[in-house]
């Protein structure tokens, strides 16, 4: 028997099943004994017929006892069948709402009242007494801002022809006095015959952990923004599979010269950032080693070409699940200039612009370490510049110092590259001749200085006539300490004045 059938028959049972059952029973008595009768004699009898109405109507009352039994029991049946459906698709519902942590509500609209799972006023963190039960003590607790929106959107699924669905996100007030943000979506389930909803039914999620995800990740997104756009140093971030640049802030644009629309979408390559490769290898070696570099000194180029020092740091990090490069560039040019004009001013005489006696003792000692390692000898001059007191005196010492410049390049022009001229002060000058293999050059050296020492000196409109006084020690054969070698060509210094100046003497012990 078809399933559809039992509805019919459940709406004919009493009476009228029994009236079918003598109906059904009495024609298929009928049919079965007029079969016979023409069977067996080839004509239906009167009283065949008589027979089968009486059988038919005697067998109906079983027959309908047993339809009955079988009828009630088919409908049990199918009866338990159902609940046994329904139970398990509430069961699942139910295991699918715990999974997903949903609310489920209903919405009487003709008893106004609101009803939901008691997990809601966990939610709410409010007992049963205080929990809301209809829709305007729902909305006393919703915020106050929210409440057109809500009502925007329940009022839109409540009016509407067609799809009556809705969903928002909005605030709620909880028994802690701070507001939790609910996720509701729901829908129009049933309406009168005019169309007017009468019952609603849904689902609220709580997102309050989201939205506060949501933002800290914003705040954190404009703090971010806040400091990467505030920095007075370079900062760039470039995508690390092509390297495109996707962000510069504002000193890179104040620094380089390139707006960000030139920067962004292009590369450090392509903007000719980079003046040397080996600084680009280095940085990149760093990030494939360790994932970062800090302070990595780099020279870079702007875009008019103008060239600056820079301390480079980056670092590789995910945004948005592809990993880029973070590069801060502080800019040290200005600060590489003064440290290199403090260190020259702490090593180089201002005014002729060779070393000074601090830089002659590094010098010599660097030259000794040099000359010990490779069996070479070494000579120290000492040289005074014999009468320059008078022309300090006589001309003013601007005409004195043009003629410390003008000797200490007629010095410098007598030597090689190699070797060390220095200025110790005043009018003291000293040579340091590095790495010879024979001494012969120094006395030629030494000749070359008396000589050119003593061509006149042009000073504007005056001319000046000096010499030289030159002493000189040889390492290793006079001495082997530094202390030593510059006591000794001191001495042999004066022995050249003492002997009339404008000549060189080589020390000797007896000068002691």
């Amino acid at each position: 028997m078809k399933t559809s059938l039992i509805p019919f028959l459940q709406r004919i049972e009493g009476w009228r099943l029994w009236l079918l059952t003598v109906i059904v029973c009495t024609v298929f008595a009928v049919i079965v004994v007029s079969a016979l009768s023409l069977l067996l004699r080839g004509e239906i009898q009167a009283v065949s017929l008589l027979i089968a109405l009486i059988a038919g109507v005697l067998i109906a009352a079983p027959a309908a006892a047993i339809f009955t039994f079988l009828l009630n029991t088919l409908t049990k049946f199918r009866e338990q069948t159902l609940r046994d459906s329904v139970q398990r698709a509430e069961s699942r519902l139910g295991m699918a709402l715990e999974a997903t942590n949903l609310l489920f509500w209903e919405f009487d609209l003709i008893s106004g009242k609101l009803s939901y799972d008691d997990k809601m006023l966990s939610l709410l963190n409010m007992d049963e007494a205080d929990a809301p039960h209809n829709l305007q003590s729902w909305l006393e607790r919703v915020h106050p801002d929210d409440i057109p929106v809500f009502m925007k959107h329940f009022q839109a699924a409540l009016s509407a022809q067609g799809d009556s669905h809705f969903d928002f996100a909005y605030r709620i007030a909880q028994r802690s006095q701070s507001w939790g943000w609910l996720h509701s979506s729901g829908r129009v389930i049933r309406r009168n015959a005019a169309g007017v909803a009468e019952l609603a039914v849904g689902t609220t999620l709580d997102i309050t952990a989201r939205k506060l995800a949501e933002t800290e990740l914003r705040e954190a997104k404009e703090r971010f923004e806040l400091i990467f756009n505030s920095s007075p140093n370079v900062m760039l971030i470039s995508r690390l599979p092509d390297g495109r640049i996707t962000h510069v802030n504002d000193a890179f644009t104040r620094d380089s010269g390139y707006s960000k629309a030139e920067a962004i979408g292009n590369t450090t390559l392509g903007l000719n950032l980079w003046t040397t490769r080996a600084d680009r290898e280095k940085m990149t070696q760093q990030l494939q080693t360790t994932g970062s570099c800090k302070d990595l000194e780099v020279e870079f180029q702007v875009k008019d070409g103008s060239r600056g020092i820079g301390l480079l740091s980056a670092v590789i990090t995910n945004l948005d699940g592809i990993p880029h490069i973070v590069s801060t560039l502080q800019d040290i040019t200005e600060k590489k200039k003064f440290d290199s004009l403090v260190w020259n001013q702490a090593n180089y005489d201002s005014l002729t612009g060779l070393p000074n006696r601090r830089m002659f003792g590094d010098r010599l000692a660097q030259d000794l370490k040099k000359a010990h390692r490779a069996d070479l000898q070494l000579a120290l001059l000492f040289i005074d510049l014999d009468h320059f007191k008078e022309v300090n005196d006589t001309l003013g010492h601007d005409m004195g110092d043009m003629l410390l410049v003008e000797a200490a390049r007629r010095i410098t022009s007598c030597v090689r590259e190699s070797d060390t001229v220095a200025r110790l002060g005043g009018d003291e000058f000293t040579v340091i001749l590095a790495e010879l293999e024979e001494t012969l050059s120094v006395e030629r050296v030494a000749e070359n200085l008396i000589q050119i020492l003593t061509l006149p000196y042009p000073l504007g409109s005056e001319v000046a006539y000096i010499s030289a006084s030159i002493g000189i020690t040889l390492y290793p054969d006079d001495a082997t300490d530094m202390k030593d070698l510059i006591q000794n060509a001191d001495q042999a210094m004066y022995v050249s004045k003492h002997f009339g100046r404008n000549r060189y003497s080589y020390f000797t012990p007896a000068t002691q």
